[in-house]
């Protein structure tokens, strides 16, 4: 009974640690979301101005300019549209809360087993009660944690030997970070690339003004 106690604490502890990375991905999500969406705003007003007081009348670089700026129009309200029906926000507070829940599962655990120790045994129905409730907050939270979330997990705690395979960390230094780039760039390659395009665009009807 001790083992398999201690196995489901193993288990609820790789969950909460995944779940905590993943409400740090989401709101690292927002953040970055939030803040490149009030920067294309600035740039769409900023371009309406310079075009108006700077660019010849109907020359190219007028042409361009406001073709790009109803381009960043639509597209400004087309990510906001897009990143509000994700609730990125929402989604990260819920693992959050859930990981907090399933953390405090681990505590309670801990405490019969110090009190199995104590010659408190375990019985076979307090196991199957835990992963019961186990069960029960896991369910409660609807978004879920993605592959790269558990393997951010067993590289940020590779050193613990709970985690050792066949006396080995689970990750190796390099390949933590390796995963740790790789889950950072998953969160926001997309507004990466977004800024990448707005930037050439504005690039290229700079060169039009300056002929």
């Amino acid at each position: 009974m001790n083992d398999a106690l201690r196995s489901l604490n193993l288990t609820i502890w790789k969950t909460a640690g995944s779940r905590y990375n993943a409400a740090r991905r989401l709101t690292l999500r927002d953040t970055f979301s939030t803040a490149s969406q009030a920067l294309f705003a600035v740039i769409t007003i900023g371009l309406t101005i310079v075009q108006k007081v700077y660019f010849i009348s109907d020359s190219p670089a007028d042409k361009f300019g406001t073709v790009l700026g109803v381009f960043l129009g639509a597209f400004l309200l087309a990510v906001s549209l897009l990143e509000a029906g994700r609730g990125n926000a929402l989604r990260a507070d819920e693992l959050h809360r859930n990981a907090e829940d399933l953390t405090a599962l681990t505590r309670g655990i801990d405490i019969r087993l110090a009190a199995h120790l104590t010659g408190n045994l375990l019985g076979q129905g307090e196991v199957e009660r835990f992963a019961i409730e186990y069960e029960q907050i896991k369910s409660r939270c609807t978004t879920n944690h993605s592959p790269r979330d558990y393997r951010l997990f067993l590289g940020e705690k590779r050193s613990a030997k709970e985690l050792a395979i066949d006396g080995k960390p689970p990750m190796s230094t390099a390949a933590y970070l390796r995963v740790i780039f790789a889950w950072y760039v998953s969160t926001v390659w997309y507004f990466i690339v977004l800024w990448l395009v707005i930037g050439s665009l504005c690039v290229e009807n700079w060169l039009l003004f300056r002929g």
